[in-house]
């Protein structure tokens, strides 16, 4: 059989069915509970926490990484601190 007649026995056998009927509310998506909203405030805590100790690793990896990448800087800040 052709690949045109099966689409078109199918298009055929399709126009023959019925639609099924669907209800749709007017509110489909509903509001959250306040249970829900007292679930996410440990999370919010701690997501706060977690960004406010982010900074500071940032910044001692920053200048953790300045002082392992340039050596001769170091030993130039040694110095600095016998002759002074």
């Amino acid at each position: 059989m052709n690949e045109l007649e099966i689409l078109k026995k199918l298009a055929a056998a399709a126009a023959g069915e019925e639609v099924p009927e669907v209800r749709v509310g007017s509110r489909p998506i509903e509001i959250p509970t306040a249970a829900e909203d007292d679930f996410s405030r440990p999370l919010v805590w701690i997501a706060g926490f977690a960004s406010a100790m982010a900074l500071p690793a940032i910044i001692f990896a920053v200048y953790t990484l300045d002082s392992w990448t340039d050596p001769l800087l170091g030993v130039i800040d040694g110095l600095n601190w016998i002759l002074s």
